[in-house]
């Protein structure tokens, strides 16, 4: 499915992000994968408004789902106002899910782009992001990491323990009429599995958290990233 497909595309971009000199073929499929994994530094946002800040461009990362959930908040109200089409709550909560599992990796690499520092030469680190931002020296860094840590607890904390809540009550749910309409809500965690692999999709979205958390991780052990990245997509294919 078209899900898959984004999912597929932002775990090779989360493999690009590990500190490989990739080469051939497979380094220009790992460029392409920027087109879709949502980089607001490729399409140059800042230059449209002038403002090229780190702190901005985070903003512009972070702020980007809610964005587009209040945007389909009032189209849904349009249609229901103009066309006389109503959409239900746990459509359109279900419909929210489903852009989240989908961009979930991309919404935690953005969430822990902060604490992604190299070394340099001379003793220091800077973002990998943004070399220009000096990591550990107070300033713009100490703003991109408090930024970083509320979006850490929203984003991939929030997001997996509401999807650990809503798995372990599932054999609960699928029995009383509230329960099925919760269900409904969650379609986006269950519908694509069978019904005795309900737990799937909370396994899916620990595996997306740790592609994305790995890089980060791991950024100045370059042989334990490919290790421990092979290992997470390998377990997933046994799965």
């Amino acid at each position: 499915t078209a899900s898959q497909l984004l999912m597929t595309i932002q775990t090779l971009s989360a493999v690009r992000q590990c500190r490989v000199e990739w080469s051939g073929p497979f380094k220009t499929l790992l460029d392409l994968t920027t087109i879709f994994s949502f980089d607001y530094r490729m399409i140059r946002i800042g230059c449209a408004v002038r403002a090229e800040s780190p702190l901005f461009l985070f903003c512009t990362e972070l702020f980007s789902f809610p964005a587009l959930t209040v945007f389909l908040g009032c189209a849904a109200l349009v249609g229901k106002r103009l066309f006389k089409r109503p959409v239900s709550k746990e459509k359109f909560m279900n419909f929210n899910g489903t852009i989240l599992s989908t961009i979930y990796i991309t919404l935690t690499h953005f969430a822990i782009f902060p604490f992604q520092c190299r070394l340099n030469p001379n003793g220091t680190s800077s973002m990998s992001e943004n070399p220009s931002v000096v990591c550990w020296s107070g300033g713009v860094h100490a703003s991109l990491i408090g930024m970083s840590v509320v979006a850490i607890l929203i984003y991939p904390v929030f997001l997996l323990a509401v999807a650990l809540h809503a798995t372990r009550k599932y054999p609960v749910w699928v029995t009383t009429d509230r329960g099925l309409a919760l269900f409904r809500c969650f379609g986006f965690l269950f519908g694509r599995f069978k019904k005795k692999c309900y737990y799937f999709g909370v396994l899916q979205m620990t595996r997306n958290a740790l592609v994305a958390l790995i890089p980060t991780l791991l950024v100045e052990v370059v042989s334990l990233q490919i290790v421990a990245m092979s290992t997470v997509l390998l377990f997933n294919l046994i799965l």
